[in-house]
């Protein structure tokens, strides 16, 4: 069986029926490339929003804004994808929980088969990428 990466994956082709996720890690999320994707077999995207409040991004060192998270999930759907879902963190810096619901309910609100939602873990290997205003707390 043919293996692909996630960089190659437009030049290969999954075998139809098996589970072929694609978390897009680029911004910004262009349409041709969630089309060439699907084109090679990919059937669920996992796209990481992380929050849609500009400032939580911006202190995590995010370079998407929430418009172009909107976007992307728009996207997605769009494609007719049987599966998307939107990557949120919760336990973010100063975040209270109606902010944390608040990205909840507008992840819910682009209907994707799912929001997943991690807690924010910040472990030591990572602290070196992360912002500083992040990595003190």
């Amino acid at each position: 069986m043919q293996t692909c990466s996630m960089a190659s994956a437009p030049a290969c082709r999954w075998p139809p029926g098996r589970k072929s996720p694609w978390k897009p890690t680029r911004v910004p999320w262009r349409p041709i490339r969630f089309v060439d994707y699907q084109r090679a077999g990919v059937n669920r995207i996992s796209i990481g929003v992380q929050s849609f409040s500009e400032p939580k991004l911006q202190r995590l060192g995010r370079i998407h804004g929430p418009e172009e998270a909107k976007r992307a999930a728009r996207l997605a759907s769009g494609l007719g994808l049987r599966s998307f879902n939107l990557d949120l963190m919760h336990g973010l810096p100063d975040q209270s929980l109606e902010e944390a619901l608040d990205d909840l309910r507008q992840a819910i609100a682009l209907k994707p088969a799912a929001p997943v939602v991690y807690q924010l873990t910040i472990e030591p290997k990572h602290l070196v990428r992360l912002p500083a205003a992040v990595a003190a707390g």
